[in-house]
C-alpha cells in the first residue's frame, strides 16, 4: 500500500491536548490508517513547515480519533483550563 495522506493533528479535550500524526495508506483493493502520538515540538515544526494540519476540539474530531482517545490509547498533555 502507498501512503495516501499525512495529517498532523492537535485535538483539544477538557483538560488535555493530544498531538497526533495520522497516516492513511491505500491501494486498489484496501486501505488502512495509522495514528501515533507525537510531541508538541514536532507538531509546531509541521505547522511552521506548512504540512497538512488539523486543529479541532474533541467534539469535532474524526470519529476514529475520538474513539481511540476515549479508550485511553493516547496519553495526551495536561493543560490548565483558563
Amino acid at each position: 500500500m502507498k501512503l495516501h495522506e499525512t495529517i498532523y493533528m492537535k485535538i483539544t479535550d477538557k483538560d488535555k491536548i493530544y498531538y497526533l500524526l495520522y497516516k492513511s495508506y491505500a491501494d486498489d483493493q484496501d486501505g488502512s490508517i495509522d495514528v501515533e502520538e507525537i510531541n508538541k515540538r514536532k507538531f509546531e515544526f509541521a505547522k511552521e513547515s506548512e504540512f497538512k494540519i488539523e486543529e479541532k476540539t474533541f467534539d469535532n474530531a474524526r470519529f476514529g480519533i475520538k474513539r481511540r482517545i476515549q479508550q485511553n490509547e493516547f496519553e495526551g498533555v495536561k493543560y490548565e483550563v483558563s
